[in-house]
Parts: C-alpha cells; structure tokens; sequence
C-alpha cells in the first residue's frame, strides 16, 4: 500500500485494515448521501456530527465527493486507472455502492455544448477601409444589450489605422 490510507482503513504489513470505527463513520457518509442526494446537506449533517476526514479537517464538496468516489470502499485497488480485486476487505456492500453511484449520475448537472450561431453581419465582405482592408463584424455585451460594430482587419492586428470602426445602423442588430 502506498499513498495516503483512507478513512476506514489503517496500514500493517503493507496492507490495508479495517479500522471499526473509522469504518462506520464511512457507511454514515454512503448512507446519508444516498438518502438525501445533497452534497450540501450531507456537509451540513456531517458538520453537525462533528465528523471530520482522516486528516482532521472538515469534509467540503471535493473531500465529500472524493471518499464516494473512492473504490477502495468496495475491495477495489486501482492502477493507473483500472481497478482490481484488492487484497482488503470492502466497507460498502455493492448495494449501498451502487445506490449511491445512480444518485451521483442523475444529480450531475448535464452541459450541452450549444452550437454559436453565427451572427448576422448584412455587410460582411461588402465593405472596406479606404486602403482596402476587409471590414470585419463584433460585437460587445453590456447587461442584455449587444453593440455591434465593424472593425477594420488592420485594427485587429494592431496597425496604423484611418477608420477603424463603425456601429452597426438599427436595421442590422438582430
């Protein structure tokens, strides 16, 4: 065994062993989150037991997520990245490990990569500085508002310009 020893556990031999009582207080941290789905309530709970990770500090989201994550709980030892039998027994039952894992995957917040639009620019490569450089679209952002506005390519790459920008008539803000 190499590595910090969880919560649960202490080291003889070079092999992890059950600590009793360390060993409930892990079943405690499954079984509340399992009922109550809230990293944050099961903080609170855990705060107001006065239980703390085997540091001594005590448990915040990442410390809390951290131990429901651990495989080591189960029996598993992992090794870069896949986990194997262990030589350890388990503190959670598969039933409790798997309760809690459902709970985690149907509370993680599921982020859809939206698609930007393009936006409109009615006069995109239509119009050009009096040296004949493009005119390219932006835009701005200031509460709900967006400005749009043409800037000149040669303002963009931080050349000497004459007319680098112009805002966009009312017609064209979409």
């Amino acid at each position: 065994m190499c590595g910090p020893v969880p919560l649960g556990y202490n080291v003889k031999d070079r092999k992890l062993i059950v600590d009793p009582a360390e060993a409930e207080t892990v079943r405690t941290i499954f079984t509340l989150y399992a009922r109550s789905s809230s990293t944050a309530e099961v903080i609170r709970e855990l705060d107001a037991r006065a239980i703390l990770t085997k540091t001594g500090r005590p448990y915040d989201k990442t410390s809390l997520l951290k131990t429901l994550h651990n495989k080591v709980y189960r029996g598993l030892a992992v090794h870069k990245g896949t986990a194997y039998p262990g030589e350890h027994d388990a503190i959670i039952d598969a039933a409790l490990w798997d309760e809690v894992h459902d709970v985690i995957a149907n509370n993680r917040v599921k982020r859809v990569a939206v698609a930007k639009e393009p936006l409109p620019a009615l006069l995109r490569g239509l119009i050009f500085t009096e040296t004949g450089v493009a005119m390219t679209p932006h835009h701005t952002k200031k509460g709900t508002r967006r400005y749009r506005y043409y800037v000149s390519m040669d303002a963009i790459k931080n050349l000497p310009l004459q007319s680098a920008c112009f805002r966009c008539h009312p017609e064209q803000r979409a």
